[in-house]
């Protein structure tokens, strides 16, 4: 059964109050002359003028064609600017523009796209309900009685008529709580059909059910903020509710307004920053993930400056910046102790080498699913980004297909990311399995991330995987895995394992290690266990180069094939113990000269001493324990403790 809410609207409503109200549009002239304000305020104009004379486009037949959806976008994307721009310049032009391009979109017989089939109603429903909801509530007093009832029955019929109570449960998966459909359709029609309450009070029931399923997917939001389809899927999926519980907020129950889950997702967007301009995008979260004007919102309703300093920087300009900057908020770069943070619910981390300067070492980590909307089967994986190079990448989200929705594409395979492969076997997609991060510690001098990820494989002969990351400050990272073969009566099978780090660089590999460069950056890395050689030896490794064709990828960095190093060992005894060191630099004079920094000791294959900048980490997974213990501690182990220091500390 639907969820639902009994609303306490107020009894009368007076146009504007969805998105701002009266009073603060008279302040709009003096507004969009502000700087950063101005700037997207002049890029809008521009904008409206390549348009304003172009004959308005009619609906395709059957709703079908190519350019269907960009069309569809695009009207809505007009009528709401033309508005905004009539109310700050007050030019007949752009109120003329406006109610031409609103009347033309109600007019429309379809307001899904093809592609969604048979959904009735879809993410470009939603869009296109709420450009139309908020365009109507601007200009609702410039209307006259048949334009607005024009409208009104739009409404009706492409989205409020699908969050009625007796109609919202055949919705099938748009709807559910999880995911960042029913955000985007579910709040945006909701936020449509409150626009014309005032005017048609039976809409009352599909406003309440939306407030209902809008309460119970905010509850589902990780109380850190964590949302596992990714960054870009977050910030869509708080601007769309966001504008919802304001409109609510401002027609009279500012009940949702309040709800820590809209209050904790922008930490998230701040956390997953890889580099300016750039996000951590695992799954089919893009690399860029775009401006995200409701930043300017949550700034102003939090007092927030890291948030605005962010939103300018990203540029986040558009309608809704427009109108939701504050201009008396003061920007400030973001700053947070500990630095790095994980989301337990998600299965990702991020260790972040410091605020200070946003080009250092971040690296990004996923345990997470192999299952569910926009996964990958990339427990495991990882992202290393330094001086604003991505060293260590993924091809990313590839174009959506039929063939890659159902799995088919090569970049839905664990190859393609940062993930091993056990005697060929790779991840399967599986409800409810997947990898967990089971343990997590940020401390001034490091950071480490433990993950179990065993259940991510269907293969009987991985008994356990489990993979360490040390973040060493300075700059250095410590990546382990520990793996469990199959043993049976006295006997264990040995298991083949490749490990794989794909970057878009070029890879050389020379005598005991392997560079990867970016112009700009470099990063060393080294197999301390099983040692490196350059031929597989007594329980040794093997490097070798491999590429990627023809991906059908929107990295923006990908400029051909895809390289990869790949890392061929061998599970022979329980467990075994795979060491490798990350090293960037500037050049690669820098990153040798940190590694000449670095002090190895490696006793019997069982224990691993690494000292670097003042601390000891210790691997230690001998003497019957069968398992790996580690520790940091301050300074060199004296010798008389070196067989017996063992286990985590704090």
């Amino acid at each position: 059964m639907s969820d639902r809410i009994a609303l306490q609207l107020a009894e009368e409503l007076r146009h504007p109050f969805l998105i701002v109200s009266r009073e603060d549009l008279m302040f709009l002239p003096n507004k969009v002359t502000e700087p950063p304000v101005s700037t997207y305020y002049a890029e809008m104009l521009a904008w409206l003028e390549e348009r304003k004379d172009r004959s308005l486009p009619d609906c395709p037949p059957g709703g079908l064609g190519e350019g269907f959806r960009a069309q569809l976008y695009e009207m809505g994307r007009l009528t709401l600017s033309a508005a905004v721009a009539w109310w700050a310049s007050r030019d007949g032009e752009w109120l003329e523009l406006a109610k031409r391009a609103l009347l033309k979109i109600a007019s429309w017989e379809y307001w899904r796209s093809p592609v969604h089939l048979p959904l009735p109603c879809d993410l470009s429903s939603g869009f296109t309900a709420l450009h139309v909801g908020l365009t109507y509530d601007l200009l609702f007093e410039e209307l006259d009685e048949k334009e607005r009832l024009a409208v009104q029955e739009a409404i009706l019929k492409h989205g409020t008529a699908f969050i009625q109570p007796e109609t919202i449960d055949r919705q099938w998966w748009s709807w559910a709580h999880d995911g960042n459909w029913s955000y985007h359709t579910m709040a945006n029609i909701g936020t449509a059909t409150l626009a014309i309450y005032p005017e048609r009070p039976e809409v009352r029931p599909a406003i309440e059910t939306a407030a209902g399923h809008i309460q119970r997917s905010l509850d589902h939001i990780h109380p850190l903020g964590g949302w596992r389809e990714g960054v870009s899927y977050g910030m869509g999926t708080l601007q769309s509710a966001r504008l919802f519980v304001d409109a609510l907020a401002a027609a009279g129950d500012a009940r949702l307004a309040d709800h820590p889950g809209l209050q904790v997702l922008p930490d998230f967007f701040l956390f997953t920053m890889l580099a300016p301009g750039r996000q951590v995008y695992f799954g089919d979260c893009g690399v860029q993930a775009g401006p995200a004007p409701v930043l300017y919102r949550e700034a102003a309703l939090s007092g927030r400056g890291d948030l605005q300093y962010v939103a300018d920087e990203r540029r986040s300009g558009g309608a809704l910046g427009i109108l939701w900057r504050d201009s008396a908020l003061r920007p400030q770069p973001p700053r947070f102790d500990p630095p790095s943070r994980y989301w337990p619910q998600i299965g990702w981390a991020v260790l972040r080498e410091s605020w200070e300067d946003p080009y250092r070492l971040v690296l990004a980590t996923k345990a997470g699913t192999v299952s569910g909307g926009h996964q990958h089967p990339d427990c495991g994986t990882f992202l290393l980004v330094a001086y604003g190079k991505e060293l260590i990448s993924e091809p990313g989200v590839g174009t959506y297909s039929r063939g890659y929705h159902r799995g088919r594409s090569p970049i839905k395979s664990s190859r393609t990311h940062n993930c091993p492969i056990f005697d060929g076997h790779e991840q399967v997609a599986r409800e409810f399995f997947g990898g967990d991060i089971v343990q997590f510690l940020s401390q001034p001098g490091y950071d480490v991330v433990k993950m179990e990820l065993t259940h991510a494989y269907d293969y009987e002969g991985l008994q356990r995987w489990q993979r360490y990351f040390f973040l060493l400050r300075p700059e250095l990272v410590v990546q382990v895995d520990e793996v469990s073969g199959w043993t049976g009566h006295y006997a264990f099978r040995s298991m083949p394992m490749e490990f794989r780090l794909h970057t878009f660089g070029e890879i050389t590999l020379r005598d005991f290690d392997a560079v990867f460069r970016r112009e700009g950056a470099v990063l060393l890395v080294k197999t301390l266990l099983p040692p490196y050689t350059p031929g597989l030896g007594d329980h040794s490794s093997a490097y070798s180069i491999g590429v990627h064709e023809g991906l059908e990828t929107k990295h923006p960095d990908q400029k051909g094939p895809v390289h990869y190093l790949s890392i061929s060992t061998e599970c022979e005894k329980s467990p075994t113990v795979v060491v490798n060191v990350f090293v960037p630099g500037k050049t690669l004079e820098e990153a040798e000269k940190k590694w000449a920094m670095v002090e190895v000791e490696d006793r019997r294959r069982r224990r691993l001493e690494l000292y670097y900048e003042g601390q000891t980490l210790v691997l230690d997974w001998g003497n019957r324990r069968w398992q790996l213990y580690w520790n940091v501690l301050e300074g060199r182990i004296p010798r008389l403790l070196q067989a017996t220091v063992s286990g985590p500390t704090t």
